[in-house]
Formats: C-alpha cells, sequence, structure tokens
C-alpha cells in the first residue's frame, strides 16, 4: 500500500510497545492531520500490542508492505531502540522515503543532533506536534514546501515551521522549538472492570526538578476548551458501546499546584456532568495535599491518585525541586504528614494511591531504611484503600542537570531495551540496591496486591547492598524464604567476573517473575516446586532476550574504567 503519511508509535510500557493510536501524542497527531484536510494515512501498531522483543519482525512485515512519502515516529528516550528499529527498515525498504522525528526524546538538543547527524532521522520536530502537522498541510496541501531525496542526501526547499531541526551544507540548521495550539485528543479502552478515557490537561511544571525532562508548555482557554470537547465525545462513544463504569484518567505534570488548580477543578466539574457515576484518576504533588483538595477529591468521585514523592531526603545532587527551589529536609517532612493526614482519611473509601519514589545509584544506607520505613507508615495506614508504592530507578536522561552532573557514571539511556533501565557505572557506587529494586522489588509492588512481600524484598535488597539485618518472611507466601536464600547465596556483588554478574540477575529477574506468578495465581504453589516453577519460566519467557540486548550493549562498550564498581576490562 501507499500512503501520504504512515506514523510510527515508539513508546514502550512495561516491554511492550502499545498500540499507536492507544497513546495521545499519535491519537492527536492523526486527528490533526486529517482535521488539516489529509485523508492518507496509516499508523503501526494498529490495533494489537507488540513486545519489544518480537518489535522488529512485527516491524518489517508492515514497512516492506507500506510505503510512504513521509514516515513519523513519535518516541521518548525510554523507547528508542525501537525508534531505531524503525529507522533501520525504512531506510532498509524505501530510501527514498522522508523519515521524521518527534516526541519528547527531543526536547534535548544533543538528542537532536545524534539523531540527525547519524541519519537516522531526516528531520526532526521539536515543541509539540504542531509543527510537523504544518509541515504535512505545506506539502500535500499547500504545496509551499517541496522535499527532494535521494538514498544519500535529502533538500527541502521553503520556509520550515517553528521547530524543524534538519542538516544542511553539513551543519545543523534549527528553527527554534514549535508548540501545540490545539486540543488534546484522548484515548479509549475498555477492560473488565471498567471503560477508560485518558486525556492529557496542561503539560506544565514550574518545579523544574534536575531529572526531569517535562516540556514546559503553555495551555490557552481554546486549547482547553477543545480537549474537554473531546473528552465529552470519547464518552459519549464509549457510553454507546459499554454501559460502563466510566473513569477518566486525566494527565497532568502538577494539576493541584497553585497555578493549576482552578482550572483543574473546573475540567473536573465540568467533565463530572456527564455522568456522575464517573470517577476520575489525577497526578499529584505531595505539597498539593490539604484540605481543599481532600474536600474536592470527596466531592468528585476522584478514586485514583498518583503521587510524585521522588525522594524522601534533602537530595542536592538528584534536585528534587519545589517551584525550582530544592526542596529542604522540613519540606519533605511536611510533605510526609500531609500524605498521611490523606492516606488515613482515605482508609475506609474506595481509593488507590500509587506513590512513586526515585533510587539513586547514590543511595545511602540511611535513605534505604528512610524509605522502608515510609513505605511500611503509609501501608500501615491504607485500611480499605489502596497504597501501592511504584520505585524507580533514576535515569539520566541527556540534557537534563543530573546528566551532565554524572557523565562519567552513567549512559544514555536511549541505547537500551529492558523497562526501567539501570545504566550506571561507577567504581564507588554499590550497584545491587539499584539492580534488585529493577529485576525484583519493582515488579512485586506493581502486583498492587503485595505491599507486605515487596517491603519485605526491599528490606532483602537494603541487607544486600548496605548491610544490617535480615529477617525471616513470616506471610502468605512462604516461598519466599526459598527464594530469599536462593538470593543470599549468590553473594550478589562478589562475582568475578562479568559473565557470573550477568548469570546472577538474570536469575534473579527470573525469580522476580516467579513470585509475580505466584500473587497472581497463588493455587500454583501447590502444583509446582520453586525449582521446577522456575525452570517453567525461563523456557518460556521471552522477556529476557530484551535484557540480554542491554548486558551485549554494556558489554560492546568496553570502555575505559570499572563498570558496576565490579569489573575492568
Amino acid at each position: 500500500m501507499k500512503y501520504q503519511i504512515i506514523l510510527l508509535n515508539a513508546a514502550n510500557e512495561q516491554g511492550t510497545i502499545i498500540a499507536a493510536e492507544a497513546t495521545l501524542a499519535v491519537a492527536t497527531i492523526k486527528y490533526l492531520l486529517l482535521d488539516a484536510g489529509l485523508k492518507d494515512i496509516a499508523v503501526f501498531p494498529d490495533e494489537e500490542e507488540v513486545n519489544i522483543v518480537t518489535l522488529e519482525s512485527m516491524a518489517e512485515e508492515f514497512i516492506s508492505g507500506n510505503a510512504a512519502d513521509i514516515y513519523g515516529i513519535s518516541t521518548h528516550s525510554g523507547s528508542y531502540t525501537a525508534a531505531l528499529i524503525y529507522s533501520k527498515l525504512i531506510r532498509k525498504y524505501h530510501p527514498k522515503t522522508l523519515i521524521a522525528g518527534g516526541g519528547v526524546h527531543f526536547i534535548s538538543t544533543p538528542n537532536i543532533e545524534k539523531a540527525l547527524y547519524s541519519r537516522s532521522f531526516d528531520i526532526v520536530f521539536k515543541g509539540g506536534c504542531g509543527a510537523f502537522i504544518d509541515f504535512c498541510s505545506d506539502i500535500f496541501l499547500k504545496k509551499n514546501l517541496e522535499i527532494r531525496k535521494t538514498e544519500s542526501s535529502i533538500s527541502i526547499f521553503g520556509k520550515l515551521p517553528a521547530g524543524a531541526h534538519l542538516i544542511r551544507d553539513g551543519k545543523i540548521s534549527s528553527n527554534g522549538s514549535g508548540k501545540l495550539e490545539r486540543g488534546i485528543v484522548p484515548v479509549m479502552h475498555i477492560t473488565d472492570e471498567y471503560a477508560e478515557i485518558t486525556v492529557l490537561f496542561n503539560d506544565r511544571c514550574a518545579n523544574n526538578c534536575d531529572y526531569c525532562t517535562v516540556f514546559k508548555t503553555g495551555e490557552t482557554k481554546t486549547m482547553r476548551a477543545e480537549t474537554e470537547k473531546h473528552t465529552q465525545d470519547a464518552y459519549i462513544q464509549l457510553k454507546s458501546i459499554t454501559d460502563g463504569p466510566f473513569k477518566i484518567s486525566i494527565m497532568d505534570s502538577s494539576p493541584f499546584s497553585k497555578a493549576n488548580r482552578a482550572e483543574t477543578f473546573k475540567t473536573v466539574k465540568q467533565l463530572g456532568k456527564l455522568d456522575e457515576n464517573i470517577r476520575f484518576s489525577l497526578f499529584a504533588d505531595p505539597d498539593d495535599f490539604d484540605g481543599e483538595l481532600a474536600d474536592f477529591a470527596d466531592s468528585h468521585q476522584i478514586s485514583t491518585f498518583f503521587i510524585g514523592r521522588d525522594r524522601i531526603r534533602e537530595d542536592p545532587f538528584i534536585g528534587r525541586k519545589l517551584r525550582g527551589i530544592l526542596r529542604s529536609k522540613e519540606q519533605l517532612v511536611s510533605e510526609r504528614e500531609k500524605l498521611k493526614t490523606f492516606i488515613k482519611e482515605s482508609a475506609n473509601k474506595k481509593r488507590d494511591i500509587f506513590i512513586g519514589y526515585i533510587a539513586s545509584p547514590y543511595d545511602t544506607a540511611a535513605d534505604a531504611c528512610e524509605l522502608i520505613s515510609e513505605i511500611e507508615d503509609f501501608t500501615a495506614l491504607s485500611g480499605n484503600c489502596t497504597v501501592q508504592p511504584d520505585l524507580f530507578i533514576l535515569n539520566p536522561y541527556v540534557g537534563t542537570a543530573v546528566y551532565d552532573r554524572s557523565a562519567e557514571a552513567a549512559w544514555d539511556i536511549s541505547e537500551f531495551s529492558y523497562p526501567y533501565p539501570n545504566v550506571w557505572c561507577g567504581a564507588d557506587v554499590q550497584m545491587v540496591w539499584l539492580e534488585l529494586i529493577r529485576l525484583l522489588v519493582s515488579p512485586v509492588f506493581s502486583t498492587g496486591t503485595a505491599a507486605d512481600i515487596g517491603i519485605y524484598l526491599l528490606k532483602l535488597t537494603k541487607y544486600l547492598a548496605f548491610g544490617g539485618d535480615l529477617y525471616d518472611y513470616d506471610g502468605r507466601l512462604p516461598v519466599i524464604n526459598k527464594i530469599t536464600q536462593r538470593i543470599v547465596q549468590m553473594n550478589l556483588g562478589s562475582e568475578k567476573s562479568f559473565e557470573d554478574w550477568q548469570r546472577d540477575l538474570e536469575e534473579v529477574y527470573h525469580l522476580g517473575l516467579v513470585i509475580v506468578a505466584l500473587l497472581k495465581n497463588p493455587s500454583i504453589s501447590a502444583k509446582y516446586k520453586l525449582i521446577d516453577l522456575s525452570d517453567y519460566i525461563k523456557k518460556h519467557d521471552i522477556m529476557i532476550n530484551a535484557l540480554r540486548a542491554d548486558f551485549n550493549v554494556i558489554r560492546s562498550k568496553k570502555a575505559d574504567g570499572t563498570w558496576y564498581g565490579r569489573f575492568v576490562f
């Protein structure tokens, strides 16, 4: 098939490239292209989600059979390997096709330059999809731009929109940053429990944390009204398919801050008129929690909160800020008390409270102890509501202050495949802390049903990384003690070779899958011995190939110095 434009999605969530039209970025781009008058558009993946391990074969089948004048790839840094797979295949099958890149990966100027000089992309758009929409409109409708493309060069004649970047005369020609002045198109999906609409309002945060890549966009009243209209239309469409119940997930970098709160309240009230039983999910900063927010949550069916706690101790290296100022010890303690109060008040309500934390290679034993203590306190107060800790590894995104500070001890995460990459190195860093959080603790917490086991495994991780006491697990899954014994016997951190280290971490990864399998289906513990279940998972799991790809990246670098504080190449 031949199209004017093909949109490829490279958003990676838990090792899966999600369907293109199930992402806000691609759904909005497609809608705006159609609204502009362009008709000949296709997307990949279309309906099904694609595992990162099988992505290349499925993408090759699609790309080899579908040509376009422009291929547009939307990506973030954590899935850039998928974007490169697309680019390689397009070059192979359609060498004269223009490859355009966009997405949050290209907020960083070094990322733009690398993408263009490597010829992975012919043109890159920064700052919202408006520039890409204008570019396509100028080519196909207004005909103000002309593309002349050969297998080895590209020339574009005419005035490019703001936000377009490409190579001219051997140098990067940068045209600033674009913006989006149209409403966001929501995405919808139906589960066994509810029908959900996910939408983004006002992706702006005044905190300016040193590790963050949030693009500081503005939002006009026209944009917000248009997004609300799209959301109402999505509800009507879902209502014609299912009786619900319905949930609207509103994504916003800082919705309850003083600057954004009035608009957030207004939006929830407006959308709540669609159906008195609609429940809402929103993102929040710990500083935002006060009596006004609590009362509003009670009055307007806000049932799910995603809270970015991130750090619990003052940390100049990571740079967790509040309105541009490093959060002090006193500020972080105050936020902890606010969250404790909110959880107590939610204990008898049907709420899901997700609290995100960032683990760092520079964490100390004191950091670990305080993190464990806070999670224990919060989960103990939860009552009938769900409190789920989510642990993430501090990722050194190119272009952030954290990346600049840690350039000698971190790699660009865009080179890695496995979710939540752990790509740090450094002779003075105890990496067991991050490795076990990534491969063992985070997957267990993410089940949402295993706070007690997740806390115990976090204590095990703290013991292996920093020492101290380790107690037997006395809970609902007796096999945990057997898994603990196996992990302790590995003597992690003292491996003699890279091969030993890789073998041990693969074993930890599979033991984490064993625990998740037992949590999702406890009855299998009566059917399988631990060794049999582990062997079964090893035989059938394919995500290990993505993890091994990451090991191969590390092995191939062999740069001067030590990696993971263990091996000198």
